[in-house]
């Protein structure tokens, strides 16, 4: 069946693990059935940088270099705890469990009674054999990041990186074979290929450190650098790995070495990983909003764009932030900028974020490139491209955040990144781009001077009230204005009198009209002349007045 080799990026979030490794085993050691080993002895452990003493990962690694670079791991996305063990049961299984006795991991195989022992042998593969010496389970049939001397990756084999360079959850990346007659598929979460051979059945790494492909007619190919002549077996070790940038590497290391040497990479695919990741979804290795330079050995430069700073101020890879997205609340209905002058536009030759614009425009210059991106709520950054490269047609791209796979190459890259960042302190200078909390504090003081004032206002009106009444009385005229206030009025229905009030008004009741069972009834006049006349009601030791107005003509 005709296959591919592939190098896929995907995204998974998972948490950053680990920092103190066990030795499983040291070279050609045989490990007897129900032995174990326990996550205590400081002898068999590498502490991570981080210093951690608590987390353990049961792992192979080279013991004879200082790098101790691990190749192998088994619990990457669940870290043990201090008093984990890993058994080799009766089963033939190799199974790690936490303090608790809850499983962490355990191998692939199924049980086999027959088992006879397991062993670290000298090309860093774990085993577990049978009585007749048949090998029930190995770590190079499961790898993880790395594959070493005779080990051999084919149908159903994956690579995925790590997390990190010394956190090893599942990374980004990922290396796997892949039918050409099979569609590309989300089932692991993967996205497009970066880099890929074709017709491809095994990738070997043979014992003296070269990579061959095998083509599904037999066909054995060189993948190392062309004429690259290796070191033999016996003066170096070798490795390649998908590292936690993507890029797959063939890594040598002298095994007598003075002094610092490393891990040398003397090939890599792809050759540049800024440039080769190509995908609507997804990130680069240096994560959203960033931009990807290369370095020496493939490695990936990241920087944060204008105006931006890293998630994790410790790991460059994390990608970035926006400093300032306040002026998402200065968008109009019809998604324009409310205050344009707010903004300035910083530009980067050489740097584009591609495949992820959502409008562009063409023809246009540059000075509409920018006033366009200015004037757009959305838009956080446009990329212009010269009308010289696209014959005599100048375009530009607006992009929205988050943006992906931006990269920087004077080479290869011929446009020009447009930033549209916030002026300096123009958050705090521009009154038409409040705080949204400060507008509320702003609210709150107005409704609470409104309520102040209004009951400064009341009291003022109740103390001037109360001061004329005193003013009143103090000269004596109160009666004489309630009395005025009161006969100005009386064609009215009804009116309250006094009893001195009523005293005058009949100069002493002196004029009786008549009597009756209800009472007494006499003649009175106000100062303006209108007539009434008085009934006096006497009940229970109680009086009570009703007033009936008549004309001059004592007409009732």
């Amino acid at each position: 069946m005709a296959s591919i080799i592939a190098l896929f990026h995907y995204h998974l979030l998972v948490f950053v693990i680990t920092l103190l490794v066990p030795a499983i085993a040291q070279v050609n050691t045989n490990i007897s059935v129900g032995s174990a080993l326990f996550a205590t002895d400081d002898d068999s452990t590498w502490t991570s940088p981080s210093g951690k003493q608590d987390q353990f990962l049961l792992a192979i690694w080279f013991a004879k270099i200082p790098d101790e670079t691990i190749v192998w791991s088994a619990n990457g996305r669940y870290p043990a705890e201090r008093e984990s063990k890993v058994d080799l049961n009766t089963a033939g299984q190799l199974v790690l469990k936490g303090p608790g006795g809850w499983e962490l991991w355990r191998s692939s195989n199924n049980e086999n009674p027959q088992v006879s022992n397991g062993a670290m042998l000298d090309t860093g593969n774990f085993v577990i054999t049978s009585k007749n010496s048949s090998i029930i389970w190995n770590s190079f049939d499961k790898p993880t990041n790395t594959m070493l001397p005779t080990q051999v990756l084919g149908f159903g084999s994956s690579l995925f990186s790590t997390m990190s360079e010394k956190s090893f959850g599942v990374g980004k990346f990922q290396l796997r074979f892949r039918p050409l007659q099979q569609n590309i598929s989300n089932s692991q979460n993967t996205y497009g290929a970066y880099y890929a051979e074709l017709n491809v059945t095994e990738l070997i790494m043979d014992k003296s450190g070269y990579l061959l492909i095998k083509s599904s007619l037999g066909a054995i190919s060189n993948l190392s650098s062309e004429g690259e002549v290796l070191r033999t077996d016996s003066d170096s070790y070798y490795r390649a790995t998908l590292d936690f940038d993507g890029v797959f590497r063939l890594c040598t290391h002298p095994k007598n070495f003075t002094g610092d040497q490393t891990w040398s990479a003397i090939r890599y695919v792809p050759e540049n990983i800024c440039l080769n990741i190509l995908d609507t979804f997804g990130s680069d290795p240096c994560g959203y909003n960033s931009i990807c330079s290369l370095r020496a050995n493939g490695k990936p430069d990241c920087q944060c764009a204008p105006g931006f700073f890293l998630l994790d101020v410790n790991n460059k890879y994390s990608g970035c932030k926006q400093d300032d997205v306040s002026y998402m609340h200065e968008c109009s209905e019809m998604g324009t900028v409310i205050s344009e002058d707010q903004f300035e536009i910083l530009d980067m030759e050489n740097a584009d974020w591609p495949l992820t614009a959502y409008e562009l425009r063409q023809p246009t210059t540059e000075f509409e490139c920018k006033k366009s991106c200015l004037h757009d709520c959305y838009c956080a950054v446009a990329i212009f491209q010269d009308p010289k490269y696209n014959n005599g047609t100048g375009r530009c791209w607006k992009k929205r955040l988050p943006l992906s796979n931006g990269r920087y190459n004077p080479h290869a890259v011929d446009r020009k990144a447009l930033f549209k960042i916030l002026k300096m302190n123009s958050s705090l200078q521009n009154p038409t781009n409040p705080d949204p909390g400060q507008g509320k504090q702003d609210h709150a003081i107005s409704i609470l001077a409104v309520l102040l004032g209004t009951s400064v206002f009341f009291n003022l009106c109740s103390v001037a009230a109360i001061s004329l009444v005193f003013f009143c009385l103090w000269q004596g005229k109160l009666p004489h204005f309630y009395r005025t206030l009161h006969t100005k009025d009386l064609d009215m229905n009804l009116r309250s009198f006094t009893y001195k009030d009523l005293e005058e008004a009949t100069s002493g009741f002196k004029e009786e009209l008549g009597r009756g069972s209800f009472g007494t009834v006499y003649k009175g006049e106000f100062n303006n002349h209108f007539g009434c006349a008085f009934a006096c009601l006497t009940h229970d030791w109680e009086q009570r007045f009703v007033i009936y107005s008549y004309d001059e003509k004592n007409a009732t």
